[in-house]
């Protein structure tokens, strides 16, 4: 149908006034219609980006940077494309991804760009401005060394647009081609602006996986390993000594063999020297012990200036009396530290592993048992364990009957100590101690004495079931008197033993009930040596105390070997970090950054932090400088009696005024 001039006069008069008169109807909607195609593609491009980093794991940043850089890429119609990342210097740029289309043959790239050599464009890059150049050919003259680096490269055009991550910069995404000239638009550098967020955003995410599984590592590496001499602990040792028990119990006819050596005088050492010379001693002589180890042998730190030796696969006892006389004719040799020539000596204990042995526990305790014979026949020797050997054997005896009838005299009692909010100064809780004293001797018995008594006889089980109903019934009179938000709180210690008996969640929520008190405000402390005997059987018992509203804490943080694993495995609120953190903290040492990587570690995991041994004003500043809510120490008090517990409650901003209160 041919329209006549007069309609199509009246269809123009009829057109929108923002179309040009000159521009036909159709071809404006054409056009229109183009942009609107172009601009939601774009938002399409840039919203599957930002979600494809949302979502992509750790381990896949590399791939998807490099597949955002191939989609860019093909829509800015560039020929290869460059993330370039600032070093430390500020000057020198590290090409850490590239990507370019199929076929293009040219020498490749260089890894590094020093910008002191680009004047020119390092002056435009350090404004955080973009850089475009159409025509490389066409730059001024005072641009010369960028023309021939370009020139040599290859490039005909290029875009640098600037990186840039909580305001600072980066580093540029550079977009060059070879092929032919290019002209990118404001539409162009602004959508790479936003999709550069996403790139450098990746980048850093990468980075921080990385300043954290380092982290992690060292973590690990440090629960297993003493922090002196660089040696395995003494968690390490044991776990290397149950292994080779578990070998030598399948193969009859191989053994393995314990050594334990301990200085002799190594207090008197410390005293006369000081304690930084004593500890280049230690460190000399675990050097020296080393060299006498033969293959696949095991040496570690177990603390103090006690070393102890793993042989396996051994026919019987020569090896290890050979190995010990090496070691200790080593230490006849004089040693030199800091220019002064010392002669150390020590005595070596002796216990060969055989199938009678069913823990590491009872084969470090004869080794022990017959390290102390060789003390008492003379230094500088070695012995042998034998069945004859039971002097301890009756002294355990002897402690376990004791333990008996204390249990039936109601020789315990219970010792409480604070348990504070460091931010807030306030007095949250006590943990609950227990203590023993013998009416027919003058001072107590010693917790570290009876308590791996009581474990290995089963007496801990009753004695633990005493201490939880004890500390909740004191707990029902502390929160009556002393009435607040958030309510007083306990802590009690949960032994491995106490897992086995299988009726101890049952037990604690009736001691509970009994005093009247929320399970919530009851908080069980958990060693990780609790765990490991069951782990299996301990997860479940865990989940039902959780279930039943109880508080779960992780004793001694950091001192075992698998503590990370545990914070996953196990469904605890709160980790206590081992006073052996504590004691050492320095602005910048390694205790101080483990105690802000575990202090964030349980930020992230929703856990509280209890420090456990803060004994001074400055690891008090450290635990606060990195956010550790809750401690416990001698710098607020000692444990307490029941009167002594009255006083503070009544007084609680006492426990501000330090160590001199309690010296």
């Amino acid at each position: 149908m041919i329209r006549s001039k007069t309609a199509l006069r009246r269809a123009a008069s009829s057109a929108p006034d923002w179309l040009p008169l000159t521009t036909p109807p159709h071809k404006a909607l054409l056009e229109e219609n183009r942009k609107l195609h172009e601009r939601l593609r774009l938002e399409i491009m840039i919203t599957s980006l930002s979600t494809h980093f949302i979502n992509i794991p750790a381990d896949r940043i590399d791939a998807g940077i490099l597949y955002a850089m191939r989609v860019l890429g093909k829509w800015a119609e560039t020929d290869r494309m460059s993330i370039l990342q600032f070093e430390a210097d500020g000057d020198s740029l590290e090409r850490t991804h590239a990507w370019s289309v199929k076929d293009l043959e040219l020498a490749p790239l260089p890894r590094r760009v020093d910008l002191r050599r680009l004047p020119w464009l390092r002056e435009r890059m350090r404004g955080l401005h973009a850089v475009h150049l159409p025509n490389i050919a066409a730059l001024p003259p005072e641009a010369a060394a960028e023309h021939k680096a370009w020139e040599a490269w290859g490039t005909r055009s290029m875009l640098a647009v600037p990186l840039v991550y909580r305001g600072n910069a980066r580093g540029y995404l550079i977009l060059e081609t070879v092929r032919g000239e290019k002209t990118w638009s404001k539409i162009h550098v602004s959508t790479l602006r936003v999709a550069g967020e996403f790139l450098i955003n990746a980048t850093e995410r990468k980075k921080t996986d990385q300043e954290r599984k380092l982290m992690e590592e060292r973590v690990l590496h440090d629960a297993l390993h003493d922090a002196l001499t660089g040696l395995p602990n003494r968690v390490f040792f044991l776990e290397r000594v149950g292994r080779a028990l578990e070998r030598a119990a399948r193969l009859p006819g191989e053994f393995c063999a314990v050594l334990l050596l301990d200085l002799d005088r190594f207090r008197r050492i410390n005293d006369i020297m000081g304690q930084a010379r004593g500890n280049l001693l230690l460190v000399e002589l675990a050097q020296r012990f080393a060299r006498q180890l033969p293959v696949g042998a095991t040496l570690a730190r177990l603390g103090g200036d006690e070393f102890g030796f793993l042989l396996e696969d051994v026919g019987g006892l020569d090896p290890a009396t050979a190995l010990a006389e090496r070691l200790l004719k080593e230490m006849g040799e004089p040693l030199n530290v800091e220019g002064q020539e010392i002669y150390a000596s020590g005595s070596i204990g002796i216990a060969l592993g055989t199938d009678a042995y069913k823990t590491p526990g009872e084969i470090l305790r004869d080794a022990d048992t017959a390290l102390d014979r060789a003390k008492g026949s003379g230094k500088g020797g070695h012995t042998v364990f034998d069945t004859s050997m039971h002097a301890k054997a009756v002294h355990l005896l002897r402690l376990e009957t004791d333990l008996r009838k204390a249990m039936e005299r109601r020789e315990f009692f219970l010792h409480y100590q604070p348990i504070v909010d460091l931010k807030n100064r306030r007095l949250m809780g006590f943990e609950a101690l227990v203590r023993w004293k013998q009416p027919s001797k003058p001072e107590m018995v010693s917790p570290v004495d009876f308590i791996p008594v009581a474990e290995e006889t089963g007496l801990i089980v009753p004695l633990g079931k005493w201490v939880v109903e004890e500390a909740a019934r004191q707990l029902r009179q502390w929160q009556d008197r002393f009435r607040g938000e958030p309510l007083l709180t306990m802590s009690v210690n949960i032994s491995g033993k106490q897992f086995e008996n299988g009726r101890l969640a049952e037990e604690i929520r009736q001691a509970c009930a009994d005093a009247g008190i929320l399970p919530s405000t009851l908080k069980l402390e958990i060693t990780e040596s609790a765990l490991m005997g069951n782990p299996e059987a301990a997860a479940v018992v865990l989940q039902e105390l959780r279930a039943s509203g109880f508080q779960l804490s992780l004793d001694d943080f950091g001192t075992g070997y698998s503590s990370l694993s545990y914070l996953h495995r196990f469904p605890f609120n709160t980790l206590k970090i081992d006073r052996s953190f504590v004691t050492r903290l320095e602005a910048g040492n390694k205790e101080d950054e483990i105690v802000r990587v575990i202090n964030a570690m349980a930020g992230t995991l929703g856990m509280d932090v209890v420090a456990e041994g803060i004994e001074s004003p400055s690891q008090l500043g450290h635990l606060l400088r990195h956010g550790v809510g809750f401690g416990q120490g001698y710098y607020f008090s000692r444990p307490l009696d029941v009167q002594s517990a009255d006083r503070t409650l009544r007084a609680p901003e006492t426990l501000w005024s330090g160590m001199a209160k309690t010296a």
